[in-house]
């Protein structure tokens, strides 16, 4: 539900973990085109791939459990904006 949600509003998704690979598979099924969409399995990962990639201006919405430590992606991005 939430992969096919995010396939009608984003431009581009990362998914963290094995368990969310089943968001990324929903998102493809629901349209959102594979270079859009990618899987990693760490925040470090996700962090990389977002410094390579947000420009000014872009828009991020990080969702995800607490357990998921997704602060930690926040905290990065924000220490390099």
């Amino acid at each position: 539900m939430v992969g096919e949600r995010a396939a009608t509003v984003v431009d581009w998704l990362i998914t963290i973990g094995e368990r969310a690979q089943t968001i990324a598979a929903e998102a493809r099924r629901a349209g959102l085109s594979a270079h859009s969409i990618e899987s990693v399995e760490s925040n470090s990962v996700a962090v990389s791939l977002l410094r390579r990639k947000l420009r000014r201006g872009d828009f991020l919405l990080i969702k995800g459990s607490h357990a998921m430590r997704l602060d930690e992606v926040v905290n990065a991005i924000r220490a390099t904006a």
